[in-house]
């Protein structure tokens, strides 16, 4: 297995950012449905949250494939949601470069609190996105 903990991705704006950073991965025992549990660090302008993000290993490099698709066309819109759905982030791309940051995030179900966020970064942070999941990806694959 890899070092945990480990950071997944990280997604910097003009007025914000967002990072996942992998505390544990659970085997699920089916190859690429593992789950992982780790720390999720959102900022947006004056607003900001941390907390525990649970999602899979499927959804994170489904994420990064739909990413790199928009990512090479400068076009379209990707989205990543966690499977208990208290997490959603949506990327959507500009003919400009520019990319749209959008998502919400809620820790707790017995609680009513949570943040919507939403900044602004450009393709070349996108493309440093891309290379932290794909290296991800290598550094998982290998462990199979």
């Amino acid at each position: 297995m890899f070092e945990l903990p480990m950071r997944a991705f990280r997604i910097n704006g003009t007025n914000g950012h967002i990072e996942y950073t992998l505390h544990e991965v659970y085997d699920t025992h089916v190859i690429g449905l593992e789950d992982t549990e780790g720390a999720l660090d959102i900022r947006a302008d004056g607003f900001s949250a941390r907390g525990t993000l649970w999602a899979s290993i499927f959804d994170l490099f489904d994420f990064c494939s739909h990413l790199k698709q928009c990512y090479e066309s400068v076009s379209g819109e990707v989205v990543l949601r966690n499977p208990d759905r208290s997490f959603e982030l949506n990327l959507s791309f500009k003919n400009s470069g520019h990319v749209s940051v959008i998502g919400v995030y809620k820790e707790r179900y017995d609680r009513s609190n949570e943040l919507n966020f939403e900044f602004e970064t450009d393709q070349a942070d996108i493309f440093n996105v891309i290379s932290e999941l794909e290296q991800l990806q290598r550094m998982f694959n290998q462990t199979e």
